[in-house]
């Protein structure tokens, strides 16, 4: 029988075409950064050859926005790691809990960075505001456990990551994935090139994902003013994008995340985003 990883414990749930094995040396990436606690990463890929007609560009983007948009709602493990204003920022470890509409995220953080933080946001609801149970050191001379709400654009969450509370979770992902297959798809050279890498074996998942490699150049993001690299992996399985690991001009690792142990709830409810937690109170108003 297929064996599944762990089970996500979420605080507030309810509950063939035959292929070669080839080696393929690293695509002139560097091996993704690590904590001092992260184990070794092996080589950055084992890639299996692959009829490039089987699993073109657009079914990896076709398949995640059908997936996507049959969901109203899911929970994951999230890891991520990022560079922001050049500044490489510890590796952060967290369960998330997201819903379309309205727009809706929930994130505890499990440490050891920002360990007991959590963080509650509802687009259009509660003043629009991000409303979060602090982290020890997240603000200066503000203890861990006080509460606090602050703007989506504010100058301090803008220092905190590379990208809006907005745009978290896959259906971001999902988006801007299918707005770059269709510039390649229409010739758009400012886009770059973008490759499917075939089936590859990662370290952080029991079975292997599709990879992408996007190659950009000066200009295609703003936060990327030199160009860079971005591998896309999605599960096979569910089709949905879960690892994003994305390099500057210079080979230097600046975003990292990675999702796993998904679960597909059906939907949740308003007190999923807005209740009393295990650690504090974070309800918004």
């Amino acid at each position: 029988a297929k064996a599944h990883p762990a089970a996500l414990s979420i605080p507030g749930s309810a509950g063939a075409t035959a292929t070669k094995v080839v080696e393929i040396t690293p695509v002139s990436l560097p091996a993704p950064a690590t904590t001092a606690e992260a184990e070794p990463k092996p080589p950055l890929m084992s890639l299996t050859e692959t009829a490039p007609a089987d699993h073109p560009l657009q079914v990896l983007a076709d398949r995640a926005a059908a997936r996507w948009a049959s969901l109203d709602a899911y929970a994951c493990r999230i890891r991520r790691r990022e560079a922001v204003a050049g500044h490489p920022k510890p590796e952060e470890l967290l369960v998330a809990k997201f819903r379309k509409e309205p727009y809706s995220v929930y994130f505890q953080f499990l440490g050891p960075e920002a360990k007991g933080r959590e963080v509650v946001y509802v687009q259009g609801q509660h003043g629009n505001l991000i409303h979060t149970l602090t982290a020890a050191g997240d603000i200066p001379l503000v203890p861990g456990g006080t509460r606090f709400k602050i703007a989506p654009d504010s100058l301090l969450v803008k220092n905190k990551s590379r990208h809006a509370i907005t745009e978290a979770g896959v259906g971001a992902l999902i988006e801007r994935f299918g707005k770059l297959v269709q510039a390649v798809e229409q010739g758009d050279a400012r886009a770059g090139t973008v490759k499917f890498l075939g089936q590859a074996k990662r370290t952080e998942f029991e079975n292997k994902v599709e990879v992408v490699l996007h190659t950009m150049p000066p200009g295609w993001e703003t936060q990327l003013p030199g160009g860079g690299k971005r591998l896309w992996c999605f599960d096979p399985e569910h089709g949905l994008p879960v690892l994003i690991v994305t390099y500057d001009h210079a080979d230097r690792e600046v975003e990292y995340y990675c999702h796993d142990r998904f679960e597909f709830p059906g939907q949740f409810g308003d007190d999923d985003f807005n209740r009393r937690r295990p650690a504090g109170i974070i309800r918004p108003g």
